[in-house]
């Protein structure tokens, strides 16, 4: 058993190392396109909108804030652990959503004062128990029962890939290249932060922001070696994600990000499940969906499954004029193999169970 579970992560390393080689032509090449996609140029542009209007209707002093969910390179970028066909489009739509960010501030400076960003990173830890530092954090910050069942969830999720039984492999692995959010997002990131846009980071270790994510220590990157040997990530005192948005003073949250049907739905339901009382919205030409290769699964039946949940706890799906999510904007791109939902993928011996129609979806309450 302990050569399996060594060999399970040998493999892992070897991806991730291979992954880090191929990222800055992949980075390079995503700028590229950027800067000759007038789609994106003109999607940049009605994100001015939107964010305009948004702040517009802020009531007194609360913020707007931007939460752009595991915009990671294990999720979007080719290659990667647990990559999403077509992942690379929701870097490019992010990445204009956060030029359109600092083109208004360079206008409007004062856009500072009404405007947050947060991200949210899996950071998983292979093997993780409830004595691990960052299972205490949780507990003390969520209660026992909510910080053994986020664990739980972890060690399941981070079993040998078999999405029949919720389990997906090694993926965003502290201190590897792919548990790190996207380079063109961190580098505007960067920018935006020494304009003056505050920026949070939440770290979480499962799919839920709001029942499995704290604030991490700033100025540590998640990737870095110095990340895998802490004890932990979870700055003190421990902020929970809404306790974060209630110290922005957040007036309205937009989420962006991948996947829209899972992470995403499950970061976003969660927090008003959890009774955060402002506005929650997702920006769906911001987001990426996960459409598994099954018959009778499209994009159109996903989406129309997510917006539904969305609709259940009065979460608003704002869609932008000519522009939506899984837009294909590298469409030259060779096709690759994405995450394998049909029953034929199913690794052998790693538990067992049939196919199902749909990746895992938030199922709201009421």
């Amino acid at each position: 058993m302990a050569g399996t579970a060594s060999a399970y992560v040998t493999a892992a390393q070897d991806k991730q190392a291979a992954l880090a080689a191929s990222l800055p032509e992949k980075f390079t090449a995503l700028e590229t396109h950027y800067a000759s996609d007038d789609r994106l140029a003109d999607l940049k542009e009605k994100f001015k909108a939107n964010i305009l209007a948004s702040v517009g209707a802020l009531a007194g002093d609360t913020k707007l804030v931007l939460m752009l969910v595991d915009l990671q390179n294990d999720f979007a970028m080719r290659d990667s652990a647990l990559y999403v066909e077509g992942g690379e489009d929701v870097i490019l739509s992010n990445m204009a959503l956060l030029d359109a960010v600092e083109e208004l501030h360079a206008a409007d400076p004062t856009l500072a004062e009404h405007l947050a960003i947060m991200t949210t990173q899996d950071t998983h830890r292979y093997g993780r128990e409830m004595a691990h530092p960052e299972a205490v954090s949780m507990t003390a910050a969520y209660g026992d029962a909510e910080a053994e069942a986020a664990v739980a969830k972890e060690q399941k999720e981070l079993a040998a890939f078999n999405p029949a039984n919720e389990q997906y492999g090694l993926h965003c692995l502290v201190g590897t290249p792919g548990v790190a959010i996207a380079q063109p997002i961190e580098d505007r990131l960067a920018l935006l932060a020494k304009i003056g846009i505050t920026i949070v980071r939440i770290g979480k270790i499962n799919f839920s922001a709001a029942v499995a994510g704290l604030a991490m220590v700033e100025g540590v990157d998640p990737a870095s070696a110095e990340a895998a040997a802490m004890e932990s990530l979870f700055a003190e005192p421990l902020l929970t994600t809404q306790a974060c948005l209630e110290d922005l003073n957040a007036g309205r949250v937009i989420a962006t990000g991948i996947c829209a049907n899972v992470c995403v739905e499950e970061s976003a339901c969660g927090l008003k499940e959890c009774g955060f009382a402002a506005p929650v919205c997702v920006l769906d030409a911001a987001t990426h969906f996960l459409v598994p290769p099954i018959p009778g699964v499209t994009l159109k039946t996903v989406h129309d499954t997510t917006a539904g949940h969305y609709a259940k706890l009065d979460i608003e799906l704002v869609t932008v004029d000519g522009h939506g999510p899984n837009t294909g904007y590298l469409e030259s791109a060779a096709a690759a193999p994405t995450m394998p939902f049909a029953a034929e993928a199913i690794v052998e011996g790693s538990g067992g169970g049939a196919a199902t129609s749909e990746p895992p979806h938030h199922d709201p309450v009421g």
